[in-house]
C-alpha cells in the first residue's frame, strides 16, 4: 500500500490467483491493517519480479482485460535496472477506469516523455495486448501490436 500515492489498498498474495493459464488480480472491500499499523479499507494484488529479475533494455508486454468498474487504477510498469543510481521507471500503461478510452504511457527519467492515446475500444470488453520496447534510442509503446507512442532516449 502507498497512501501518499493515492493508493487505497493493501496488497496481499491472497488476492492473486492463477488458473487455466490466467492470473486474476482481485480487489476487495476488506478492512485490514498493514505490518506498519496503517489501516486500509481495501485489499488487492501486486505482482513484482524484484529482486529476482531486472533489465535495462528490452520489450515487455501483458495481455489483459482491464476492470470496468470506476475507481480502479491498474498499471504495468518497470523500475530502474539493478545498481542504477537514478530514478528510472517506464509505465507500459496506467489505466484510470473512470476514463475508459485512455491510457497513460510514461517514461519517468531524465528525458521524460508521456503519451495519452485515445483507444477505439473499451479495455474491459475483451483481451488486449499492451507492450513497450525500451531501447537506448527511446521508448516505443504498442497496443495490440500497433505503435501508439514513442518518446526519445531517456539516458
Amino acid at each position: 500500500g502507498n497512501k501518499d500515492n493515492k493508493q487505497l489498498e493493501w496488497n496481499q498474495a491472497a488476492n492473486c490467483a492463477v488458473g487455466n493459464g490466467e492470473l486474476t488480480m482481485t480487489a476487495r472491500r476488506q478492512q485490514t491493517t498493514s505490518s506498519s499499523g496503517e489501516k486500509y479499507d481495501w485489499t488487492s494484488c501486486l505482482i513484482s519480479s524484484t529482486p529476482a529479475y531486472g533489465f535495462q533494455f528490452g520489450y515487455i508486454e501483458e495481455r489483459a482485460i482491464l476492470p470496468e468498474q470506476r475507481g480502479f487504477w491498474p498499471a504495468f510498469w518497470t523500475w530502474q535496472a539493478p545498481h542504477e543510481d537514478r530514478y528510472i521507471e517506464t509505465d507500459v500503461y496506467e489505466f484510470y477506469s473512470q476514463d475508459r478510452r485512455r491510457l497513460d504511457l510514461t517514461q519517468h527519467s531524465g528525458g521524460q516523455g508521456n503519451c495519452k492515446p485515445t483507444l477505439s475500444f473499451d479495455p474491459a470488453d475483451d483481451w488486449h495486448t499492451y507492450g513497450a520496447a525500451i531501447e537506448p534510442s527511446g521508448t516505443t509503446w504498442y497496443v495490440d501490436g500497433v505503435q501508439v507512442c514513442h518518446t526519445p532516449a531517456w539516458l
